[in-house]
């Protein structure tokens, strides 16, 4: 036996675990991260797999191995029906007469991710106020800044743009950490205190139509800057095969993540059922399309406004080398999205993501 057999060898078994595991990120969303942590990791590389996959495949047609690109092209096949949401393949449409845009933002408590030293003026809050969005819903931020002088003008222009403010909520000495611009009639409407600190829900009064509006920051991670690292490198096979063998503690948090999410899910998706009528749940999931926290919370009712406009995988999280989709607009009722652009700013660690729906 050559040295080239066994390469062979080698290149296939690796080819087939890259086939297993891929699948298993492609339906791991449906099993309860409470029971089995493992396959949510594997969800979040997903579009980096499918990805792989397709590339891996097309290698071994080229080279003439038709019996492993044909089990690739099973593999993707088997995958598509759940991809949808992860790798969408949409457009965008022109808006009707009757739309508005809601802007969806973690702003980083207005700190600035590239230029931490930098004292003036907010390029997150100059952001908000170029997009004309009609509805901005933040996380990490509970109200408009008073202390910095510099914000003070940028202030009193969202407060001139935005008649509806609602900041966040006194809670145990801070403020949880929501805040929601309006262009449009908004209160804020009661849910468990429990969830104080992990949505905040708003009935919103458009022209013809009522709507309410859950913002949401799901539990983060809680990594340090080590621990990011190995997590930032799970998007393909061979990082997908280290994380099998990761350090104890980063497991212990990614499963904390998991379960804590998992529970929130269905609280959420508790609140959903009690509201009749349209209903957009937005904000910062810190978790990917096809998880299992995604799947609760859109049930068999809500619908993804990314997916239903765009093209590709989109990445909403650019920190430490964390390039996820984690920032989320589902929505239900009589509500079309039309267009979703995310934009490029990097002052915060997540990008804004602006959709325009028509009613």
């Amino acid at each position: 036996m050559t040295f080239s057999f066994f390469l062979r060898i080698i290149g296939k078994t690796l080819t087939f675990a890259l086939y297993l595991i891929t699948l298993l990120a492609a339906f791991g969303g449906y099993i309860p991260p409470t029971l089995w942590s493992l396959p949510a990791i594997f969800v979040l590389a997903f579009p980096y797999l499918l990805i792989l996959t397709f590339i891996v495949a097309l290698a071994w047609l080229i080279g003439g191995r038709m019996f492993i690109a044909i089990a690739g092209a099973v593999t993707i096949l088997i995958a598509w029906p759940v991809s949808g949401s992860s790798c969408p393949v949409s457009f965008s449409t022109e808006p009707k007469k009757s739309s508005f845009s809601l802007l969806t933002y973690n702003v980083f408590d207005l700190q600035d991710y590239e230029h931490p030293d930098d004292e003036g003026d907010s390029r997150a809050l100059s952001y908000i106020i170029s997009s004309k969005a009609d509805i901005v819903c933040l996380q990490e931020l509970y109200n408009l800044p008073h202390m910095r002088t510099q914000l003070h003008a940028q202030s009193d222009s969202l407060r001139h743009i935005y008649p509806y403010i609602i900041p966040g909520k006194p809670w145990q000495g801070y403020y949880t950490p929501f805040m929601l611009l309006s262009k449009y009639p908004a209160v804020e409407c009661e849910i468990p205190k429990s969830l104080w600190t992990d949505c905040a829900l708003y009935k919103i009064r458009l022209p013809n139509m009522v709507i309410h509006l859950l913002n949401v920051h799901l539990t983060s991670y809680a990594l340090s800057q080590k621990e990011r690292k190995i997590v930032s490198n799970i998007r393909g096979f061979r990082s997908a095969k280290q994380s099998m063998q990761m350090d104890k503690s980063v497991y212990a948090k990614l499963s904390a993540a998991f379960a804590s999410r998992d529970t929130l899910s269905h609280a959420i998706r508790q609140i959903a059922d009690s509201i009749q009528g349209p209903l957009i749940i937005a904000g910062d999931f810190n978790d990917v399309p096809a998880s299992y926290a995604y799947r609760t919370i859109c049930g068999d009712d809500f619908k993804d406004a990314v997916a239903k406009t765009t093209f590709g995988p989109m990445i909403t999280y650019h920190a430490h080398g964390f390039l996820f989709h984690i920032d989320q607009v589902l929505y239900r009722g009589k509500l079309t999205p039309n267009s979703t652009k995310r934009g490029s700013l990097k002052c915060s660690d997540h990008y804004p993501v602006r959709v325009i729906f028509s009613y």
